[in-house]
């Protein structure tokens, strides 16, 4: 999704206003390198059998003005998609051109993880540090990760060169900031970190804050849960975006006793439709096995696949009570892996489900 125009008027008006001597700047180390771009393509055979074209771009370095032209310029050059990575690792720089190049990413549709190229083995990754204008840059991404052992660090921005407007221009740059930061999808109070912290000093934020104010959202969005009607049935639905397709999770009474669960995803990468030798429905740490209550067969309409469950009472109890919810499809209840989901909050749907289930039990 595309940073809205006002946002991308307010920060073209300041890249305008300011001179790269009096840009406003977060600290970075006198003697990193401007940045860099390190492409990797994506291995052929995977992307043959996969489907999987998405590239990995390793960003590095100080972010100076020019990054975000010569990020585009490659982009456009090699014709990289969207859903390709931005592993980025850098102590800071020009906090116009870190928006600037967020702006970039969140454009094309890249995802963001803090790390860089693992120096004994160019062809994997391994942990990296994001302070200051980095951290802007960081929030570009659709789906935002911190590798294990990274850092994620911010603090005041600062002039390079007063402008004999110091005050006013800083608090338009503020204003700025915080728009950007909610073009992204981010919790304002994220500027507040920064304000913490003088020019010279870093706050580092721990990963369950940064999950706290969706700066990291681990490849998923918040669950939207709310209470619709259709043809006269009235039903609850929770719905989240991820790195890997849309999840719903549907219920309804039915006419059959208990209630319908509908859960609908996108199809397999090598096949529409998913195994169903072992369905689970996932309710906080528990698992329902539930392949014996579905109510026909997985259906693919209109590029998702819908598969519906009647459940009986004491499992529609335990969904009642859940934090989180999901619906697992294994081949065998041992396979080592499963198509499907866990980790859907209920949040605000836990107010909503009494409501809509009150008939159905």
């Amino acid at each position: 999704m595309r940073p809205n125009i006002r946002s991308v008027a307010i920060v073209g008006l300041f890249c305008a206003l300011f001179s790269s001597a009096t840009v406003p700047a977060f600290a970075a180390a006198p003697s990193s390198e401007a940045m860099k771009f390190d492409l990797r393509s994506p291995d052929r055979l995977v992307a043959a059998v996969t489907g999987d074209s998405a590239w990995t771009i390793y960003a590095t370095g100080t972010i100076d003005n020019g990054a975000p032209e010569r990020v585009q310029g490659l982009i456009k050059k090699y014709n990289i998609p969207a859903g390709s990575t931005v592993e980025i690792s850098s102590p800071g720089g020009s906090l116009m051109a870190g928006m600037k190049l967020g702006q970039v990413f969140r454009a094309s549709g890249f995802d963001t993880e803090v790390g860089q190229s693992d120096p004994t083995d160019k062809t994997t990754s391994s942990s990296g540090q994001c302070f200051s204008a980095c951290t802007l840059a960081f929030l570009g991404g659709r789906w935002r990760f911190l590798r294990s052992g990274s850092i994620y660090g911010v603090h005041r921005f600062y002039f390079a060169k007063s402008t004999g407007q110091d005050s006013d221009v800083a608090q338009m740059i503020s204003a700025a900031i915080i728009q950007y930061i909610r073009d992204m999808g981010v919790d304002p109070e994220l500027f507040s970190e920064m304000t913490v912290a003088g020019r010279d000093d870093i706050t580092l934020i721990p990963e369950k804050e940064l999950i706290r104010l969706n700066v990291v959202n681990n490849g998923q969005s918040p669950t939207v849960w709310n209470v619709e009607s259709v043809n006269g049935v009235i039903y609850l639905k929770g719905q989240r975006d991820t790195a890997f397709g849309v999840n719903k999770f549907i219920l309804a009474c039915s006419t059959k006793g208990g209630a319908l669960l509908t859960v609908v995803l996108n199809p397999v990468a090598n096949g529409p439709l998913p195994p169903i030798g072992a369905v689970s429905l996932v309710a906080d740490d528990k698992e329902y096995p539930i392949e014996n209550y579905l109510d026909g067969t997985p259906v693919l309409h209109n590029g998702s696949v819908f598969v519906t469950f009647v459940l009986p009472r004491d499992i529609l109890y335990g969904v009642e009570a859940a934090h989180e919810v999901g619906v697992t499809f294994q081949f065998a209840r041992d396979a080592p892996a499963y198509w499907g989901f866990r980790g859907m909050r209920v949040g605000d749907g836990a107010k909503k489900m009494p409501g809509v289930l009150h008939g159905c039990l």
